[in-house]
């Protein structure tokens, strides 16, 4: 039988949903137009109705105080939001839209729900970006069982993880999609998928590259007709040129020209582009992404990577052979690209069979005392796991090897921190007002993790302390507070007089495997210490927020799409 958890692509300019099937491949689920990827976009055709897809984007610059994109680069943002109708929808909100949607498909093709669902996220994302795509889920109904980077997707879907041989290979994942740029250095062992070094751009992709295209195209067709006014005023006009700059695009992946006709002042023509001309519009995009490339390698070879094994290309923009061509030249790699659309995707639906596996067998080695209770899978017998594994779990896929099963099973994920996070400290007790954003621990340290440091009080007999921990903000670890997100705020309150200034207190951060983060701090004049579980977003301190989002949603119609709209 197929597998009854979904993994989703919630990509910033497209979104794909996919499930392991009976014979043990994963299979995306298609769109009500065939098509295996859903437009990232969202039409609000009043208060009460909204229309995701296709349908959506063809009305993006016809009505965009109505047309809602690239939302996954606001993701962890809690004060922004997009205003259609009178109503303001948050980032999450709207994600949630884009998941029901892709979840609206499966019943549709299949006649089954998909409630359980693993989501891949960027693997720079943080603690905010992560916990907002968890809540979209919630408001969207489903239960996410887990949050996966997107590399380790990519590497499923590639079958890193099947391999048996005891030498480690190290794997440069570089993904270029829609809307924004990931790339990680990956160590694959067997049973072990270990991340050594990550970094990013939300604010970068191939819509960048669309918008580049379609501003030249507006300035050629000014030059061809001698027209002074520009194509790109007129909103129908406009959403065509990008539409078709989109299509350039990807037709000059696979041939040296193309052509775009045109109707401008009521004077038909044609454009032709060349692929050279898009690399060169493409530069700017392509060079920041080998600049972090680079920052990436140099922080892997820190961590004692001096060598590449292989680099894997992922997402659509990475199809352009001048990305392929300039990894080579700059970093002597030659690109693996092999279904760089859907191989996220399709890494997906493989960790949620993972995740489907571990739960039941989870269980029957609990019920044969292979394991107690709390314990996991990898900590049981090869021979107990065989057991569980041929007397039971194995029937509910009899297509896949009981090997393949195993070794499934038995593999470890390793993901590292993908932003530096610690406390705002005093620079000088003499001025308290001098603060600054004291790291604890830094990005691309591995997790779980565990940091200890010691702060004092600033005067005698200090009645209480505060604690606001922060997750940095940029690329780059600021000591100005401003520049750093803020995550969560706690106070030691009520502490009894005698206590001198330079008093100690001991602070404890925590992050496990799964990316929660814990901060305790321990006064000498308290017996029990301040802790701090850090759900990182606004909503998600408020569960009363959660509640009346899926409400609102809820009582949002989403729009039938005709196949061909």
């Amino acid at each position: 039988m197929s597998s009854d958890v979904f993994g989703i692509d919630l990509g910033t300019t497209y979104s794909a949903i996919a499930r392991v099937d009976e014979y043990g491949k994963p299979e995306v689920t298609p769109t009500i137009d065939n098509d295996y990827t859903t437009p990232s976009v969202v039409l609000f055709e009043d208060a009460e109705s909204s229309v995701v897809g296709v349908s959506a984007k063809a009305e993006a610059l016809i009505q965009p105080e109505n047309v809602v994109q690239l939302v996954k680069r606001h993701m962890g943002q809690p004060d922004w939001r997009f205003s259609a109708h009178g109503r303001d929808w948050s980032a999450w909100e709207v994600s949630a839209l884009i998941l029901r949607k892709l979840a609206a498909d499966v019943e549709r093709t299949t006649g089954e729900a998909a409630s359980r669902v693993v989501v891949t996220v960027p693997a720079y994302f943080g603690d905010e970006e992560r916990q907002a795509t968890r809540r979209a889920g919630e408001i969207a109904n489903l239960q996410v069982l887990d949050i996966i980077n997107e590399p380790t997707a990519a590497a499923y879907s590639y079958g890193l993880t099947n391999r048996s041989a005891a030498e480690a290979e190290h794997v440069l994942v570089y993904d270029l999609g829609g809307g924004t740029f990931d790339v990680t250095v990956l160590k694959v062992e067997a049973e072990a998928l270990t991340t050594v070094a990550t970094d990013g751009n939300h604010q970068l992709g191939g819509a960048d590259i669309d918008k580049d295209l379609a501003d030249e195209l507006g300035h050629r067709i000014m030059e061809d007709t001698g027209s002074t006014n520009s194509p790109l005023d007129e909103p129908e006009v406009a959403q065509y040129l990008l539409s078709r700059a989109e299509a350039a695009k990807r037709q000059l992946s696979g041939k040296q020209s193309t052509t775009v006709h045109y109707v401008h002042e009521g004077k038909p023509g044609k454009i032709t582009l060349t692929q050279q001309e898009l690399n060169d519009l493409a530069a700017n995009v392509v060079e920041q992404t080998l600049e972090l490339t680079a920052s990436v390698l140099a922080a892997a070879k820190d961590r004692g990577v001096d060598k590449i094994d292989r680099l894997l290309l992922v997402g659509g923009q990475s199809k352009m052979p001048v990305i392929a061509e300039q990894l080579q030249q700059r970093f002597g790699l030659n690109g693996e690209l092999k279904d760089p659309d859907l191989a996220v995707v399709r890494g997906a639906a493989l960790y949620g069979y993972k995740k489907q596996l571990e739960q039941q067998a989870t269980k029957d080695l609990v019920d044969s005392g292979a394991i107690a209770p709390g314990q996991q899978v990898i900590d049981a017998s090869d021979e107990d796991l065989n057991d569980v594994l041929d007397a039971g779990t194995a029937s509910a896929n009899p297509a896949m090897r009981l090997a393949d099963m195993r070794r499934m099973l038995k593999t470890q994920i390793t993901n590292v921190l993908s932003r530096g996070v610690g406390v705002v400290a005093v620079r000088d007790p003499s001025r308290p007002d001098d603060v600054y954003a004291y790291f604890l621990a830094h990005r691309n340290d591995p997790l779980p993790l565990s940091r200890e440091s010691v702060f004092y009080t600033l005067v005698a007999d200090q009645p209480s302390v505060q604690f606001t921990v922060f997750e940095q903000g940029g690329n780059e670890e600021s000591e100005s507070v401003e520049d750093n997100n803020t995550l969560g705020e706690g106070v030691i309150a009520d502490i009894p007089p005698g206590y001198p200034e330079g008093t100690p207190i001991k602070v404890l951060l925590t992050m496990t495997e799964s990316g929660v983060l814990e901060l305790r701090a321990q006064h000498p004049g308290q017996s029990v210490p301040l802790q701090m579980r850090l759900e990182t977003a606004e909503a998600a301190r408020d569960p009363r927020a959660v509640a009346e989002a899926k409400k609102r949603i809820s009582g949002v119609a989403v729009a039938e799409e005709t196949a061909g709209s």
